[in-house]
């Protein structure tokens, strides 16, 4: 579970208990861990630079938005977990293991920092659900192109068919991939992990194409 995965980025997991506080610094951020857990008093405590942190609220008109790892893959395993059909399960089994294992682009995250990014989010509620968030945060609108959609539509659209599934809205409503969505100035060299998916642009909201879309995904908060 949590201990395997934090092993793969070698994280070590103590106790059961966590308080993480996240304060703001004037030189960076202040990152704070509860150590009661195991005997000792007070907290552990380590700064990120201000310069090293790269936000959501940062994207400016004219940047391109890019996305690093899978969109639609853990909400094919979701659903097909869901379905309790046997054979589907077994058959697609890579895209169960998405959602039961999954495994964050965390070097991506290092080179589009170190490649300029100007805003960027993990994609864990959705993609439509977090360039909302971008969005907002930095108070432009976030223009998606279904064509560069389309292969992430097609690596979810046997399992969908398997299901009598849309595998349209798996990669745009679907939560839980873990990606990053990131966006660069447009003369940028961008990571070789990062694919273009649309382009930044004055206004406000998500847009695929010309059409507006819901901020629907997954909300830790209600657990739908």
């Amino acid at each position: 579970g949590v201990v395997g995965a934090g092993r793969g980025f070698r994280v070590i997991l103590h106790g059961e208990n966590r308080e993480l506080r996240v304060a703001q610094a004037f030189d960076g951020v202040v990152v704070e861990i509860d150590l009661g857990d195991f005997g000792t008093a007070g907290f552990d405590r380590f700064w990120i630079g201000r310069e090293t942190v790269v936000l959501r609220s940062g994207a400016k008109p004219g940047d391109v938005i890019a996305i690093a790892g899978t969109l639609g893959r853990a909400a094919a395993g979701l659903a097909l977990l869901a379905s309790g059909k046997a054979d589907a399960i077994n058959a697609y089994d890579d895209w169960v293991s998405v959602q039961k294992q999954p495994r964050p682009p965390i070097a991506a995250g290092i080179e589009a920092a170190l490649a300029g990014a100007s805003s960027m989010l993990d994609v864990s509620d959705g993609l439509a659900k977090d360039a909302a968030r971008i969005s907002r945060a930095s108070g432009v609108a976030i223009r998606l192109n279904k064509r560069d959609l389309d292969g992430f539509i097609a690596t979810v659209e046997e399992p969908a068919m398997a299901l009598g599934a849309d595998a349209s809205t798996w990669v745009l409503f679907g939560g839980e991939d873990h990606g990053l969505l990131a966006t660069f100035a447009a003369d940028a060299k961008l990571p070789r992990s990062f694919k273009p998916i649309g382009v930044v642009a004055s206004g406000e909201g998500v847009w695929l194409d010309d059409q507006a879309l819901p901020e629907n995904g997954w909300d830790s908060i209600t657990g739908a």
